[in-house]
């Protein structure tokens, strides 16, 4: 088939198709929202106080930094996370690499495998 500029486009047909409706990029954010929650929880300046997962304002913060921290992770092996003043005048500040975001990753990876296979 080709179009009025004279170029070719390829046909593609579909034969199957699979998905899981409960695995996305969420749930990877969900994960380094966690791993950034934990981190800052455990800093000794926050020592006794309250899981940050309980103050909105900081959870979605760190939301937006999940998602700009998951597309470097995508290219690079580490990345040094930053989140300034995140709640109590107190910032959060850690590297992480991809091996430990893997690692907490390794439930969903195995979910990934089931509709591959589904499709097939």
């Amino acid at each position: 088939m080709t179009n009025e500029r004279n170029k070719t486009i390829e046909m593609v047909e579909i034969l199957a198709e699979s998905y899981d409706k409960n695995l996305g990029g969420g749930e990877f954010d969900d994960i380094l929202v966690n791993i950034m929650a934990d981190e800052f929880n455990n800093m000794k300046e926050r020592k006794g106080k309250e899981d940050v997962r309980k103050n909105i304002r900081a959870v979605k913060r760190l939301y937006k930094e999940a998602s700009k921290v998951k597309d470097i992770l995508s290219a690079n092996k580490a990345i040094n996370i930053k989140v300034p003043e995140l709640l109590d005048y107190v910032t959060l500040k850690f590297n992480l690499d991809r091996t430990t975001f893997e690692a907490k990753c390794e439930s969903l990876f195995a979910k990934v495998a089931a509709p591959a296979e589904e499709a097939l």
